[in-house]
């Protein structure tokens, strides 16, 4: 937590993503205690221009051509959106791109949670499994640990109070034969087909079609579970973002 005070020194009410999100909806609000130990933490703002994204790091105490700051020890990856992007790709120091597609919608739907006496904005679980599959889309050839984060957030969508509303979903029920494990991802997916603009559902829906059963196969390797099953759930994600 103090790692979030000191941010609020620069950034008064930070939209923090990565881990503390993905912890807070699985740990705080589901009770699901499958997550990974990180001792990093990932917050994103916006700027229109490169500057201003480097004034941003400057006062957080970055050098010239960092995008990670050193918070009491702990890193703090600075992830911008808006007017920079090309076509929701940025350029945060020359060769290191990131794909932030989706944090525009994120960042506006995100709920305000008190930690302690500080306030963070969270995204929404939805919006977080979205992001997770565009980064992993991305840079799925450098690293694994976003399929881990879907793995866990697949599992959070049918788990505590999420699991308490797929009942009352009986559109969600019908198409996934009321198999609360599919129903989860459907419901995820048909809310970022509501929120999210088309530019954004496009590339995830490419995103989720383009190998698909290799996001399946890696989801398994860390938790054990059946490829088969994660590929239902990548398929159910997939139909609900495409529900007209």
């Amino acid at each position: 937590m103090e790692v979030l005070r000191a941010l609020t020194t620069v950034l008064p009410v930070p939209t923090v993503i990565g881990s503390f999100a993905r912890d807070y909806w699985a740990l705080c609000v589901a009770d699901v205690n499958r997550v990974a130990v990180t001792l990093d933490v990932d917050v994103t703002i916006l700027v229109d221009t490169l500057q201003e994204y480097r004034r941003v790091l400057t006062a957080l105490g970055a050098g010239p051509r960092d995008s990670v700051v050193k918070v009491l020890g702990f890193e703090v990856d600075v992830i911008p959106y808006g007017g920079l992007e090309t076509d929701g790709i940025v350029e945060t120091t020359p060769g290191v791109t990131l794909d932030v597609t989706g944090m525009r919608e994120a960042v506006a739907g995100a709920e305000r949670v008190v930690v302690d006496d500080l306030v963070v904005c969270v995204p929404q679980l939805a919006d977080m499994i979205g992001l997770k599959v565009i980064a992993w889309g991305y840079r799925q050839e450098l690293t694994d640990k976003d399929a881990r984060d879907i793995g866990v957030l697949f599992d959070v969508t049918h788990r505590g109070p999420f699991g308490d509303e797929l009942w009352q979903d009986e559109a969600a029920g019908v198409r996934c034969d009321y198999d609360p494990v599919l129903m989860g991802p459907f419901r995820a997916g048909r809310s970022l087909g509501r929120s999210w603009d088309p530019t954004s559902r496009l590339r995830l829906t490419e995103t989720l079609s383009r190998n698909a059963a290799d996001l399946a196969a890696r989801i398994s390797r860390f938790d054990g579970s059946v490829a088969g099953l994660r590929m239902e759930q990548i398929d159910a994600l997939r139909s609900g973002v495409q529900v007209p």
